[in-house]
C-alpha cells in the first residue's frame, strides 16, 4: 500500500545546498509532492505540510532507527551553532545565490538549463553506480549504465535524455550517504555547514568518497575550474526553485526546524526507495 509521510516544510533541501544531489528540477526519486495548508488562528502564519506519497511497500516500522533517534526526533548537539550557520546561509543566498541565480534565469532559456541539469546527471553516474552496488542493487545497477550508454551516445553527451523520454529509464538517485544508511549506519549528529547547507555526520562522511567520483576529480580539472563547474551546476539548479526560500519564509513558523525536519525525513524515504 502507499505510505504517506507529512513533513512540515515547502522548501526542498536544494534551496541551500550546494552539495546535495537528492532534488534537480524534477523529482527523480518518483514521489509525489502535495501542499496543505492546515487552518490556524487569524493573524497567526499557517502551518504548511509537505505530503510525500511514495509508490512502495513499507512496513510499519521500517523507518525505525535510519536516523540513529528515537521517536523520530532529529538529534542536534550543536543547534545554536547550526542556527547560526542557518542564518549565515540564508543571507548568502539572498544577497547573493539568488541575484545570481535570478540573472542567469533571464538570459538563459529554460531548454538550454535543462540540457545543463541533463549534463551533471548524467556525468554524475559513477556517484549513482557505486552507490547502487554498495546497496547490492542491481537492477539500479543496470539502470546506472543503460541510462548512461544511452544519454552519452543518442543524447550527445548528456545534454538530452532519450534514456527517459523514449526508453522510459527512470534517472537513479543514489548517492554514498544512502549507500551507509542501507546497511544502518546511524545519521549522527544534524550539521547546518557554511555554504553547503543540511547535512548530517553520515552525509560528510559518504560525500568524502564522492569528490573522487565526482565529475571535476574524474576529469583531471584543477580546483578553480572544478569550482567553476560545481558553481554553473548549483546556479542552474538554483534557476528551477527561485520561490523555494520565499515561500518558506512566509509560511514556516520555524524555517530551521522545517528544513531540519525535512532534510532527515527525505534522506530516510530515499533510504527505503
Amino acid at each position: 500500500m502507499k505510505t504517506k509521510i507529512f513533513i512540515s516544510i515547502f522548501l526542498m533541501a536544494l534551496t541551500l545546498s550546494f552539495t546535495d544531489k537528492s532534488f534537480s528540477e524534477e523529482n527523480r526519486s518518483g514521489e509525489s509532492f502535495k501542499l496543505t495548508k492546515v487552518a490556524t488562528s487569524e493573524g497567526e502564519k499557517p502551518n504548511i505540510s509537505l505530503e510525500i506519497t511514495i509508490e512502495k511497500e513499507f512496513q510499519p516500522d521500517e523507518f525505525d532507527g535510519l536516523d540513529g533517534e528515537e521517536h523520530g526526533e532529529v538529534y542536534d548537539p550543536i543547534e545554536s551553532f547550526n542556527r547560526r550557520m542557518w542564518n549565515f546561509n540564508s543571507k548568502l543566498y539572498d544577497y547573493a545565490l539568488e541575484p545570481v541565480a535570478r540573472g542567469y534565469r533571464k538570459i538563459t532559456p529554460k531548454f538550454f538549463r535543462k540540457m545543463v541539469a541533463n549534463f551533471f546527471n548524467n556525468a554524475s553516474t559513477p556517484i549513482f553506480f557505486v552507490s547502487s552496488i554498495l546497496q547490492g542493487n542491481k537492477e539500479k545497477v543496470d539502470r546506472s549504465i543503460g541510462r548512461f550508454f544511452i544519454n552519452t551516445t543518442m543524447g550527445i553527451g548528456g545534454l538530452f535524455d532519450p534514456a527517459s523520454s523514449r526508453y522510459k529509464l527512470k534517472k537513479v538517485n543514489e548517492n554514498i550517504d544512502q549507500a551507509l544508511g542501507y546497511h544502518k549506519v546511524p545519521n549522527g549528529p544534524f550539521l547546518m555547514l557554511p555554504v553547503f547547507g543540511p547535512t548530517t555526520l553520515r552525509g560528510v562522511v559518504g560525500k568524502i568518497p564522492q569528490i573522487f567520483l565526482g565529475p571535476g576529480f574524474l576529469l583531471g580539472l584543477d580546483l578553480l575550474p572544478s569550482i567553476g563547474v560545481r558553481g554553473l551546476e548549483t546556479t542552474n539548479q538554483y534557476s528551477f526553485h527561485l520561490e523555494a526560500k520565499k515561500d518558506l519564509d512566509s509560511f514556516s513558523i520555524d524555517p530551521y526546524t522545517s528544513v531540519k525536519d525535512f532534510y532527515i525525513q527525505h534522506q530516510n524515504a530515499l533510504i527505503n526507495d
